[in-house]
């Protein structure tokens, strides 16, 4: 068994994703316990990040569209910055 470090047993544990303009997950890395977050990370591909992270969710959205729609300008006016 090899010793590991703080830096290498935190980078086993976090949760790398990619997202696409609309906010949805189209990739997510493999190396991440299904047990942290209670379920397994590849089920979030297809799926708007603001499922999960409420932090991107629009508390007056009329449905998903314009939750997505939000989510969208959000990134945009993130990236401008």
């Amino acid at each position: 068994m090899k010793p590991s470090s703080m830096e290498q047993a935190l980078d086993d544990r976090r949760l790398f994703l990619i997202m696409d303009q609309q906010g949805i997950v189209t990739k997510v890395n493999t190396g991440c316990p299904p047990t942290l977050f209670g379920f397994d990370p590849s089920d979030m591909v297809g799926k708007p990040i603001s499922s999960y992270v409420d932090v991107f969710q629009k508390e007056d959205a009329v449905d998903e569209a314009d939750s997505a729609r939000y989510f969208q300008d959000l990134l945009v006016d993130l990236a401008i910055r």
